[in-house]
């Protein structure tokens, strides 16, 4: 039975399940043929006390069996950069030039390869359960390991980066407390999530997964924050990300304002994947049974498969560009992802898209017919204050 034993963000045991999402894929990405996955049901909880809304508890063990050699972490060094230069703008070149940075969970998109590339100086430290290559090349220091464990200095740091990672730790309470003890007084705590209402509005698919046990609103990530004695200090972007800067004061630790009603955005994600389904069954794509591909093999894809399995058994193909996942098998199928090239001879007719970008690169040359499903997921995004935010442009 799911159950949320304490609330990631305020500890209170005061939580209530919203919904479930069936039989979701551990692993999101390709697996090598033989490669076993499994599927588990993940539960939407609203903490009552702090409206923060999270997946079910899990253990440690389990969110650690995640991040095996089989998940797969995106490059993306120009979002990198684009936050740094977001942040500069709002700040100040001085917020980085001879700074003391740590990098959280930076272990394949390191800061530090961004404040190279765009002429910083700073001395860069990063810590990861599982750092890569890369991040030993760049940064200054390299520390393997839970954030929480790692051996630091007290009050070293200047900045603390935390991009894309508080989402999926597991007691995200105790990252943000360390924070604020290798921070120096007045240091600045640099965060980016997935955002909750933006997430719904545009990719409701990939709202729930296992990795992600964590899904903050700009409400709950306060509260995680204030609660340490930090204060924010500038709101940067509010889209499908909340790209926000807090000040460690070591002030007073309360709750803050929730910003949006969890129950009514959960209501409102449950009722979008309905008409999604809806408007995609409308299109008549089960009849073109053994005949219809999808172009997409990333964890998008599986996760979005999986909220449509009817969809997912209608498939005879997956192509994907990326030849890292070329060879391997699509989440839930026994499908081989294959080349693009491959398509011609597939015998496919109708081939899927999920990514405007994607589809207006790819359909143009080819010669089957081609139907761009991400057109039924952009939904309006409703922001603090009615108001749309955003420091750079991702794409």
């Amino acid at each position: 039975m799911l159950a949320l034993e304490r609330c990631r963000v305020c500890q209170g045991g005061n939580g209530r399940l919203h919904s479930v999402t069936s039989a979701l894929p551990i692993y999101i990405w390709p697996l090598p043929p033989g490669k076993s996955n499994r599927f588990l049901d993940a539960g939407l909880f609203v903490c009552e006390d702090c409206s923060h809304v999270q997946l079910q508890t899990m253990t440690d063990a389990f969110i650690d069996s995640l991040y095996e050699d089989e998940y797969f972490v995106l490059e993306d060094h120009v979002l990198e950069q684009s936050r740094i230069e977001a942040l500069v703008s709002a700040f100040g070149r001085e917020i980085i030039e001879d700074a003391r940075l740590l990098d959280i969970g930076g272990g394949n998109n390191p800061v530090a390869g961004s404040l190279s590339s765009l002429g910083y100086r700073c001395e860069s430290w990063v810590v990861d359960i599982n750092p890569r290559p890369r991040a030993k090349e760049l940064a200054s220091k390299v520390v393997a390991g839970r954030f929480e464990d790692a051996d630091l200095p007290q009050g070293h740091f200047d900045l603390a980066t935390s991009f894309d990672s508080m989402e999926h730790f597991n007691h995200p309470s105790d990252v943000v407390a360390r924070m604020a003890e290798v921070l120096r007084p007045g240091g600045l705590a640099v965060v980016a999530v997935p955002n909750l209402t933006g997430l719904i509005s545009s990719i409701p698919h990939y709202m729930v997964l296992h990795q992600h046990v964590s899904i903050f609103s700009v409400g709950s990530l306060e509260s995680l924050f204030s609660l340490q004695g930090f204060r924010r200090k500038a709101l940067l972007r509010e889209d499908t990300a909340i790209y926000l800067v807090y000040e460690n004061v070591h002030g007073p630790k309360d709750l803050s304002p929730a910003s949006v009603d969890p129950w009514a955005e959960l209501d409102r994600f449950r009722s979008r994947m309905e008409v999604i389904g809806e408007e995609i069954k409308a299109l008549g794509l089960a009849a073109d049974e053994h005949r219809l591909g999808l172009y997409a093999a990333g964890g998008s894809s599986s996760l979005f498969l999986a909220n449509f399995p009817w969809l997912r058994e209608c498939l005879s193909a997956v192509f994907d560009r990326e030849e890292h996942k070329q060879g391997r098998i699509v989440p839930g199928t026994d499908l081989v992802v294959l080349p693009p090239e491959k398509i011609a001879s597939s015998g496919v007719e109708k081939l899927l898209f999920l990514s405007d970008s994607i589809h207006d690169d790819v359909a143009p040359g080819l010669s089957v017919d081609c139907v761009n499903l991400a057109r039924f997921f952009k939904a309006p995004i409703e922001m603090e204050n009615g108001k749309h935010r955003d420091a750079w442009n991702s794409g």
